[in-house]
């Protein structure tokens, strides 16, 4: 199998996207939980 470096960015680009969408999702969800449980 030859070494792809195309291939190889490709995908960390992907890990990486991919990455920064469930930080994202998981600091909304965060936040939302901690505002619930603020207001009354």
């Amino acid at each position: 199998m030859p070494f792809c470096p195309n291939y190889l960015n490709g995908k960390l680009a992907e890990l990486f996207h991919f990455h920064r969408t469930f930080l994202h999702i998981s600091q909304t969800i965060s936040s939302a939980a901690h505002n619930k449980s603020v207001l009354p």
